[in-house]
């Protein structure tokens, strides 16, 4: 592993929290997506019996918009980070070890020396 290298747990960590920060993303763009459905149900709704004055409804068009656009993002976004840290998840533990060799000397019952590899 090269020198400051993240460790196999500090990549399962990560690629984790990855995917909970898409999930909270999501989430997110799901209640924006919701306001943003109820400012124009609330525009489609009006009657003559009860009108919006022009004010209300500028304010509820534009609320309605904006909420859209960040519903837009977060969705976006919290997809990109949920399969992101999905593939990143599999790849964290699903990795080989590292590449090692080494050198065991055991003095217990005698002397015994062992080389190693693995890869």
């Amino acid at each position: 592993m090269p020198a400051g290298a993240p460790s196999s747990n500090t990549q399962k960590y990560l690629a984790v929290g990855t995917m909970g920060v898409g999930a909270v993303l999501i989430v997110a763009g799901a209640v924006f997506n919701s306001q943003a459905n109820s400012a124009k149900s609330d525009i489609e709704n009006a009657t003559p019996e009860d009108p919006l004055t022009f004010d209300e409804y500028s304010d509820k068009n534009d609320t309605g918009k904006s909420k859209a656009k960040l519903a837009t993002i977060f969705l976006g976004l919290g997809s990109v980070a949920l399969v992101g840290g999905g593939v990143w998840t599999y790849f964290a533990f699903t990795s080989t070890p590292e590449q090692t060799t080494g050198l065991n000397v055991d003095l217990t019952d005698g002397l015994r020396v062992t080389y190693g590899k693995s890869f």
